[in-house]
């Protein structure tokens, strides 16, 4: 695999899509059995070290739930009507994004944002929020030391920045993901699920995304996504296998 058509050709193989269905299912069954477990010993376990055992196999299911969200987002991006897209205001989603990875990255890499908040675009918001979690994944891994999201309008488009500061080499031994290795050609997948087109130079991830039409309704329909504080919010999912937080 080495395209996007090789990406769609796949998700349209019809045993491919039932394999990734029913594995993600399988999947999600026993991460949840397993989390529901550790939440019952949790009240048995009196110590720290132990705690921290526990701590440890919950970020490992949600490494694990990382390949279950990418089949779900990839399979919405490529579905013949596309996710169900709404008015979403840029300001308040790149903040609620910021806010999310300071609670699941705890001190291992700051994230800030700076946009407008009447900066509006239609698209999915949840497939938005996922492709930029994947980037700021990628960008953590990399050695980021700060991520900074920002937006600006320019000739009918709104360019969504993800710009990445203190780079350095991927320490050895770290493990390839499959968001490694096909960094560009999944996140150009996405992207287009959401109108939109990605670019990347090694330090700055951008989308770029068509302004969304004017009218008086637009910030009501933009309302705010509260975050969710859960074991397996997208946030603890896409992130916090990468800190020491202990997040529930």
């Amino acid at each position: 695999m080495s395209s996007c058509d090789d990406i769609k050709g796949f998700f349209e193989n019809p045993f491919a899509e039932d394999y990734i269905n029913i594995s993600e299912e399988n999947l999600r069954f026993a991460v949840m059995s397993i989390s529901s477990a550790c939440t019952q010993l949790e009240g048995a376990c009196p110590t720290d070290e132990q705690r921290a055992y526990l701590a440890s196999i919950m970020k490992m299911c949600c490494r694990l739930m990382q390949s279950a969200e990418m089949n779900t987002q990839l399979r919405n991006a490529l579905a013949p009507s596309g996710p169900a897209r709404e008015t979403v205001s840029t300001g308040r989603l790149l903040r609620e994004i910021a806010e999310g990875c300071m609670l699941s990255l705890a001190n291992i890499c700051r994230v800030s944002s700076d946009a407008d908040d009447m900066l509006f675009v239609v698209c999915s918001r949840h497939l938005l929020r996922y492709l930029i979690l994947g980037i700021i994944r990628r960008g953590v891994r990399d050695g980021a030391e700060s991520v900074v999201l920002s937006a600006e309008a320019a000739d009918g488009e709104v360019c969504i920045s993800v710009e990445f500061s203190g780079i350095r080499d991927k320490e050895n031994g770290v493990p390839s993901e499959l968001n490694d290795v096909y960094f560009n050609d999944i996140n150009e997948v996405l992207a287009g699920g959401v109108g939109g087109k990605f670019t990347f130079d090694g330090k700055r991830a951008q989308i770029r995304l068509p302004v969304a039409p004017e009218g008086p309704d637009a910030e009501l329909r933009s309302s705010e996504n509260f975050f969710d504080s859960s074991v397996f919010s997208i946030y603890n999912i896409m992130l916090g296998d990468l800190s020491d937080h202990i997040f529930y």
